[in-house]
């Protein structure tokens, strides 16, 4: 089931190191939304989300290429009520917190823009504006801007079908029927998904090249689990179950992932913000692939495209570039 944050508790949350993961569920390869709470269903379902070619918080198209975009999870590290987590992370130290850095330099867009959520497809980055919270399209050289959703967003998502997907802002007082809706490329045709999300953006599940699943377990499921987790990305094969059968590929809070051939490319929020990572399909020879500070990636087929929370500008890596970091 999708989920989305009012802006407000986005804010507040990017400022909290370490936020502990809320639950989510997946689709496929190509971008099944994870579940949580919300005023329409619980903390367990499947959805599909966003995403072509495997984009995170945006596409998810492709075997073995796909991703997922999200939010820092609510919770507090360490917390006693957290019962099942297998640590206190306060003081435990994740991979990523030792991972060495290979510290690539990523690609400005040179967009004169500021953007607090974006994702991108092979012709389009779309992104929702820090100015007016409306959600813009631009194509990948700077041109053809263009305003396609005037309601006030705090995700966006580009679907399996090449649709965008976007979550509004929440208002608790005044009520909602939905938050969460679909249009096309255009800004026209919008369907109301009749659903209210409130408090985590979607993300996806991703089908690697191996066929397993990859999917984030957030604290909520953990919470919820009968055997100790803690949060991070798994992978199970296809009809297993996430929380029994799932083995842990990166540990810690993740705000969005994709997979790219053999490896999973994470961003994951640390004591000193959140930066991307690349990790092999079996967990091993985690990297930080950048000490800039890198949020809700999402990917073209060809570039992974991520928001630097620093100057709330747009950037970008080349697959490639990132496959070949050592």
């Amino acid at each position: 089931m999708k989920k989305a944050i009012t802006l407000l508790c986005l804010l507040a949350l990017l400022t909290t190191s370490l936020a502990a993961c809320g639950k989510k569920d997946g689709g496929d390869a190509s971008g099944g939304a994870q579940s949580g709470t919300s005023v329409s269903d619980s903390a367990s379902g499947s959805d599909s989300a966003s995403g072509t070619d495997g984009t995170t918080g945006g596409d998810t198209s492709g075997e073995g290429s796909g991703d997922a975009s999200g939010s820092p999870q609510d919770g507090t590290p360490g917390d006693s009520t957290n019962a099942n987590l297998t640590d206190d992370t306060t003081s435990h130290v994740t991979e990523a917190e030792k991972a060495p850095s290979v510290n690539l330099k990523a690609e400005s867009m040179d967009l004169d823009i500021e953007a607090i959520c974006s994702a991108a497809d092979s012709e389009y980055i779309y992104y929702i504006s820090r100015d007016d919270q409306h959600i813009y399209r631009v194509k990948h050289d700077g041109s053809d801007k263009k305003e396609i959703v005037t309601d006030e967003c705090s995700w966006v998502g580009v679907n399996k079908d090449g649709n965008i997907e976007y979550c509004t802002n929440y208002d608790a007082k005044a009520g909602a029927d939905s938050t969460y809706f679909t249009v096309d490329k255009n800004g026209e045709n919008k369907v109301d998904n009749q659903e209210v999300v409130l408090d985590i953006f979607p993300i996806p599940d991703v089908k690697g090249n191996d066929g397993r699943i990859y999917y984030l377990l957030t604290t909520n499921d953990v919470m919820t689990a009968e055997k100790s987790l803690n949060p991070g990305i798994y992978s199970c094969a296809e009809g297993e179950d996430k929380i029994n059968d799932g083995k842990m590929v990166v540990e810690g809070i993740v705000d969005s992932f994709c997979v790219i051939d053999d490896y999973v490319v994470t961003s994951i929020t640390t004591k000193d913000g959140s930066h991307l990572y690349r990790t092999n399909l079996d967990g091993s020879n985690t990297v930080k692939l950048m000490d800039d500070r890198a949020m809700y990636l999402s990917s073209s087929g060809e570039r992974v495209y991520f928001i630097n929370s620093t100057d709330s500008k747009i950037y970008s890596l080349s697959i490639d570039e990132i496959k070949a970091a050592k």
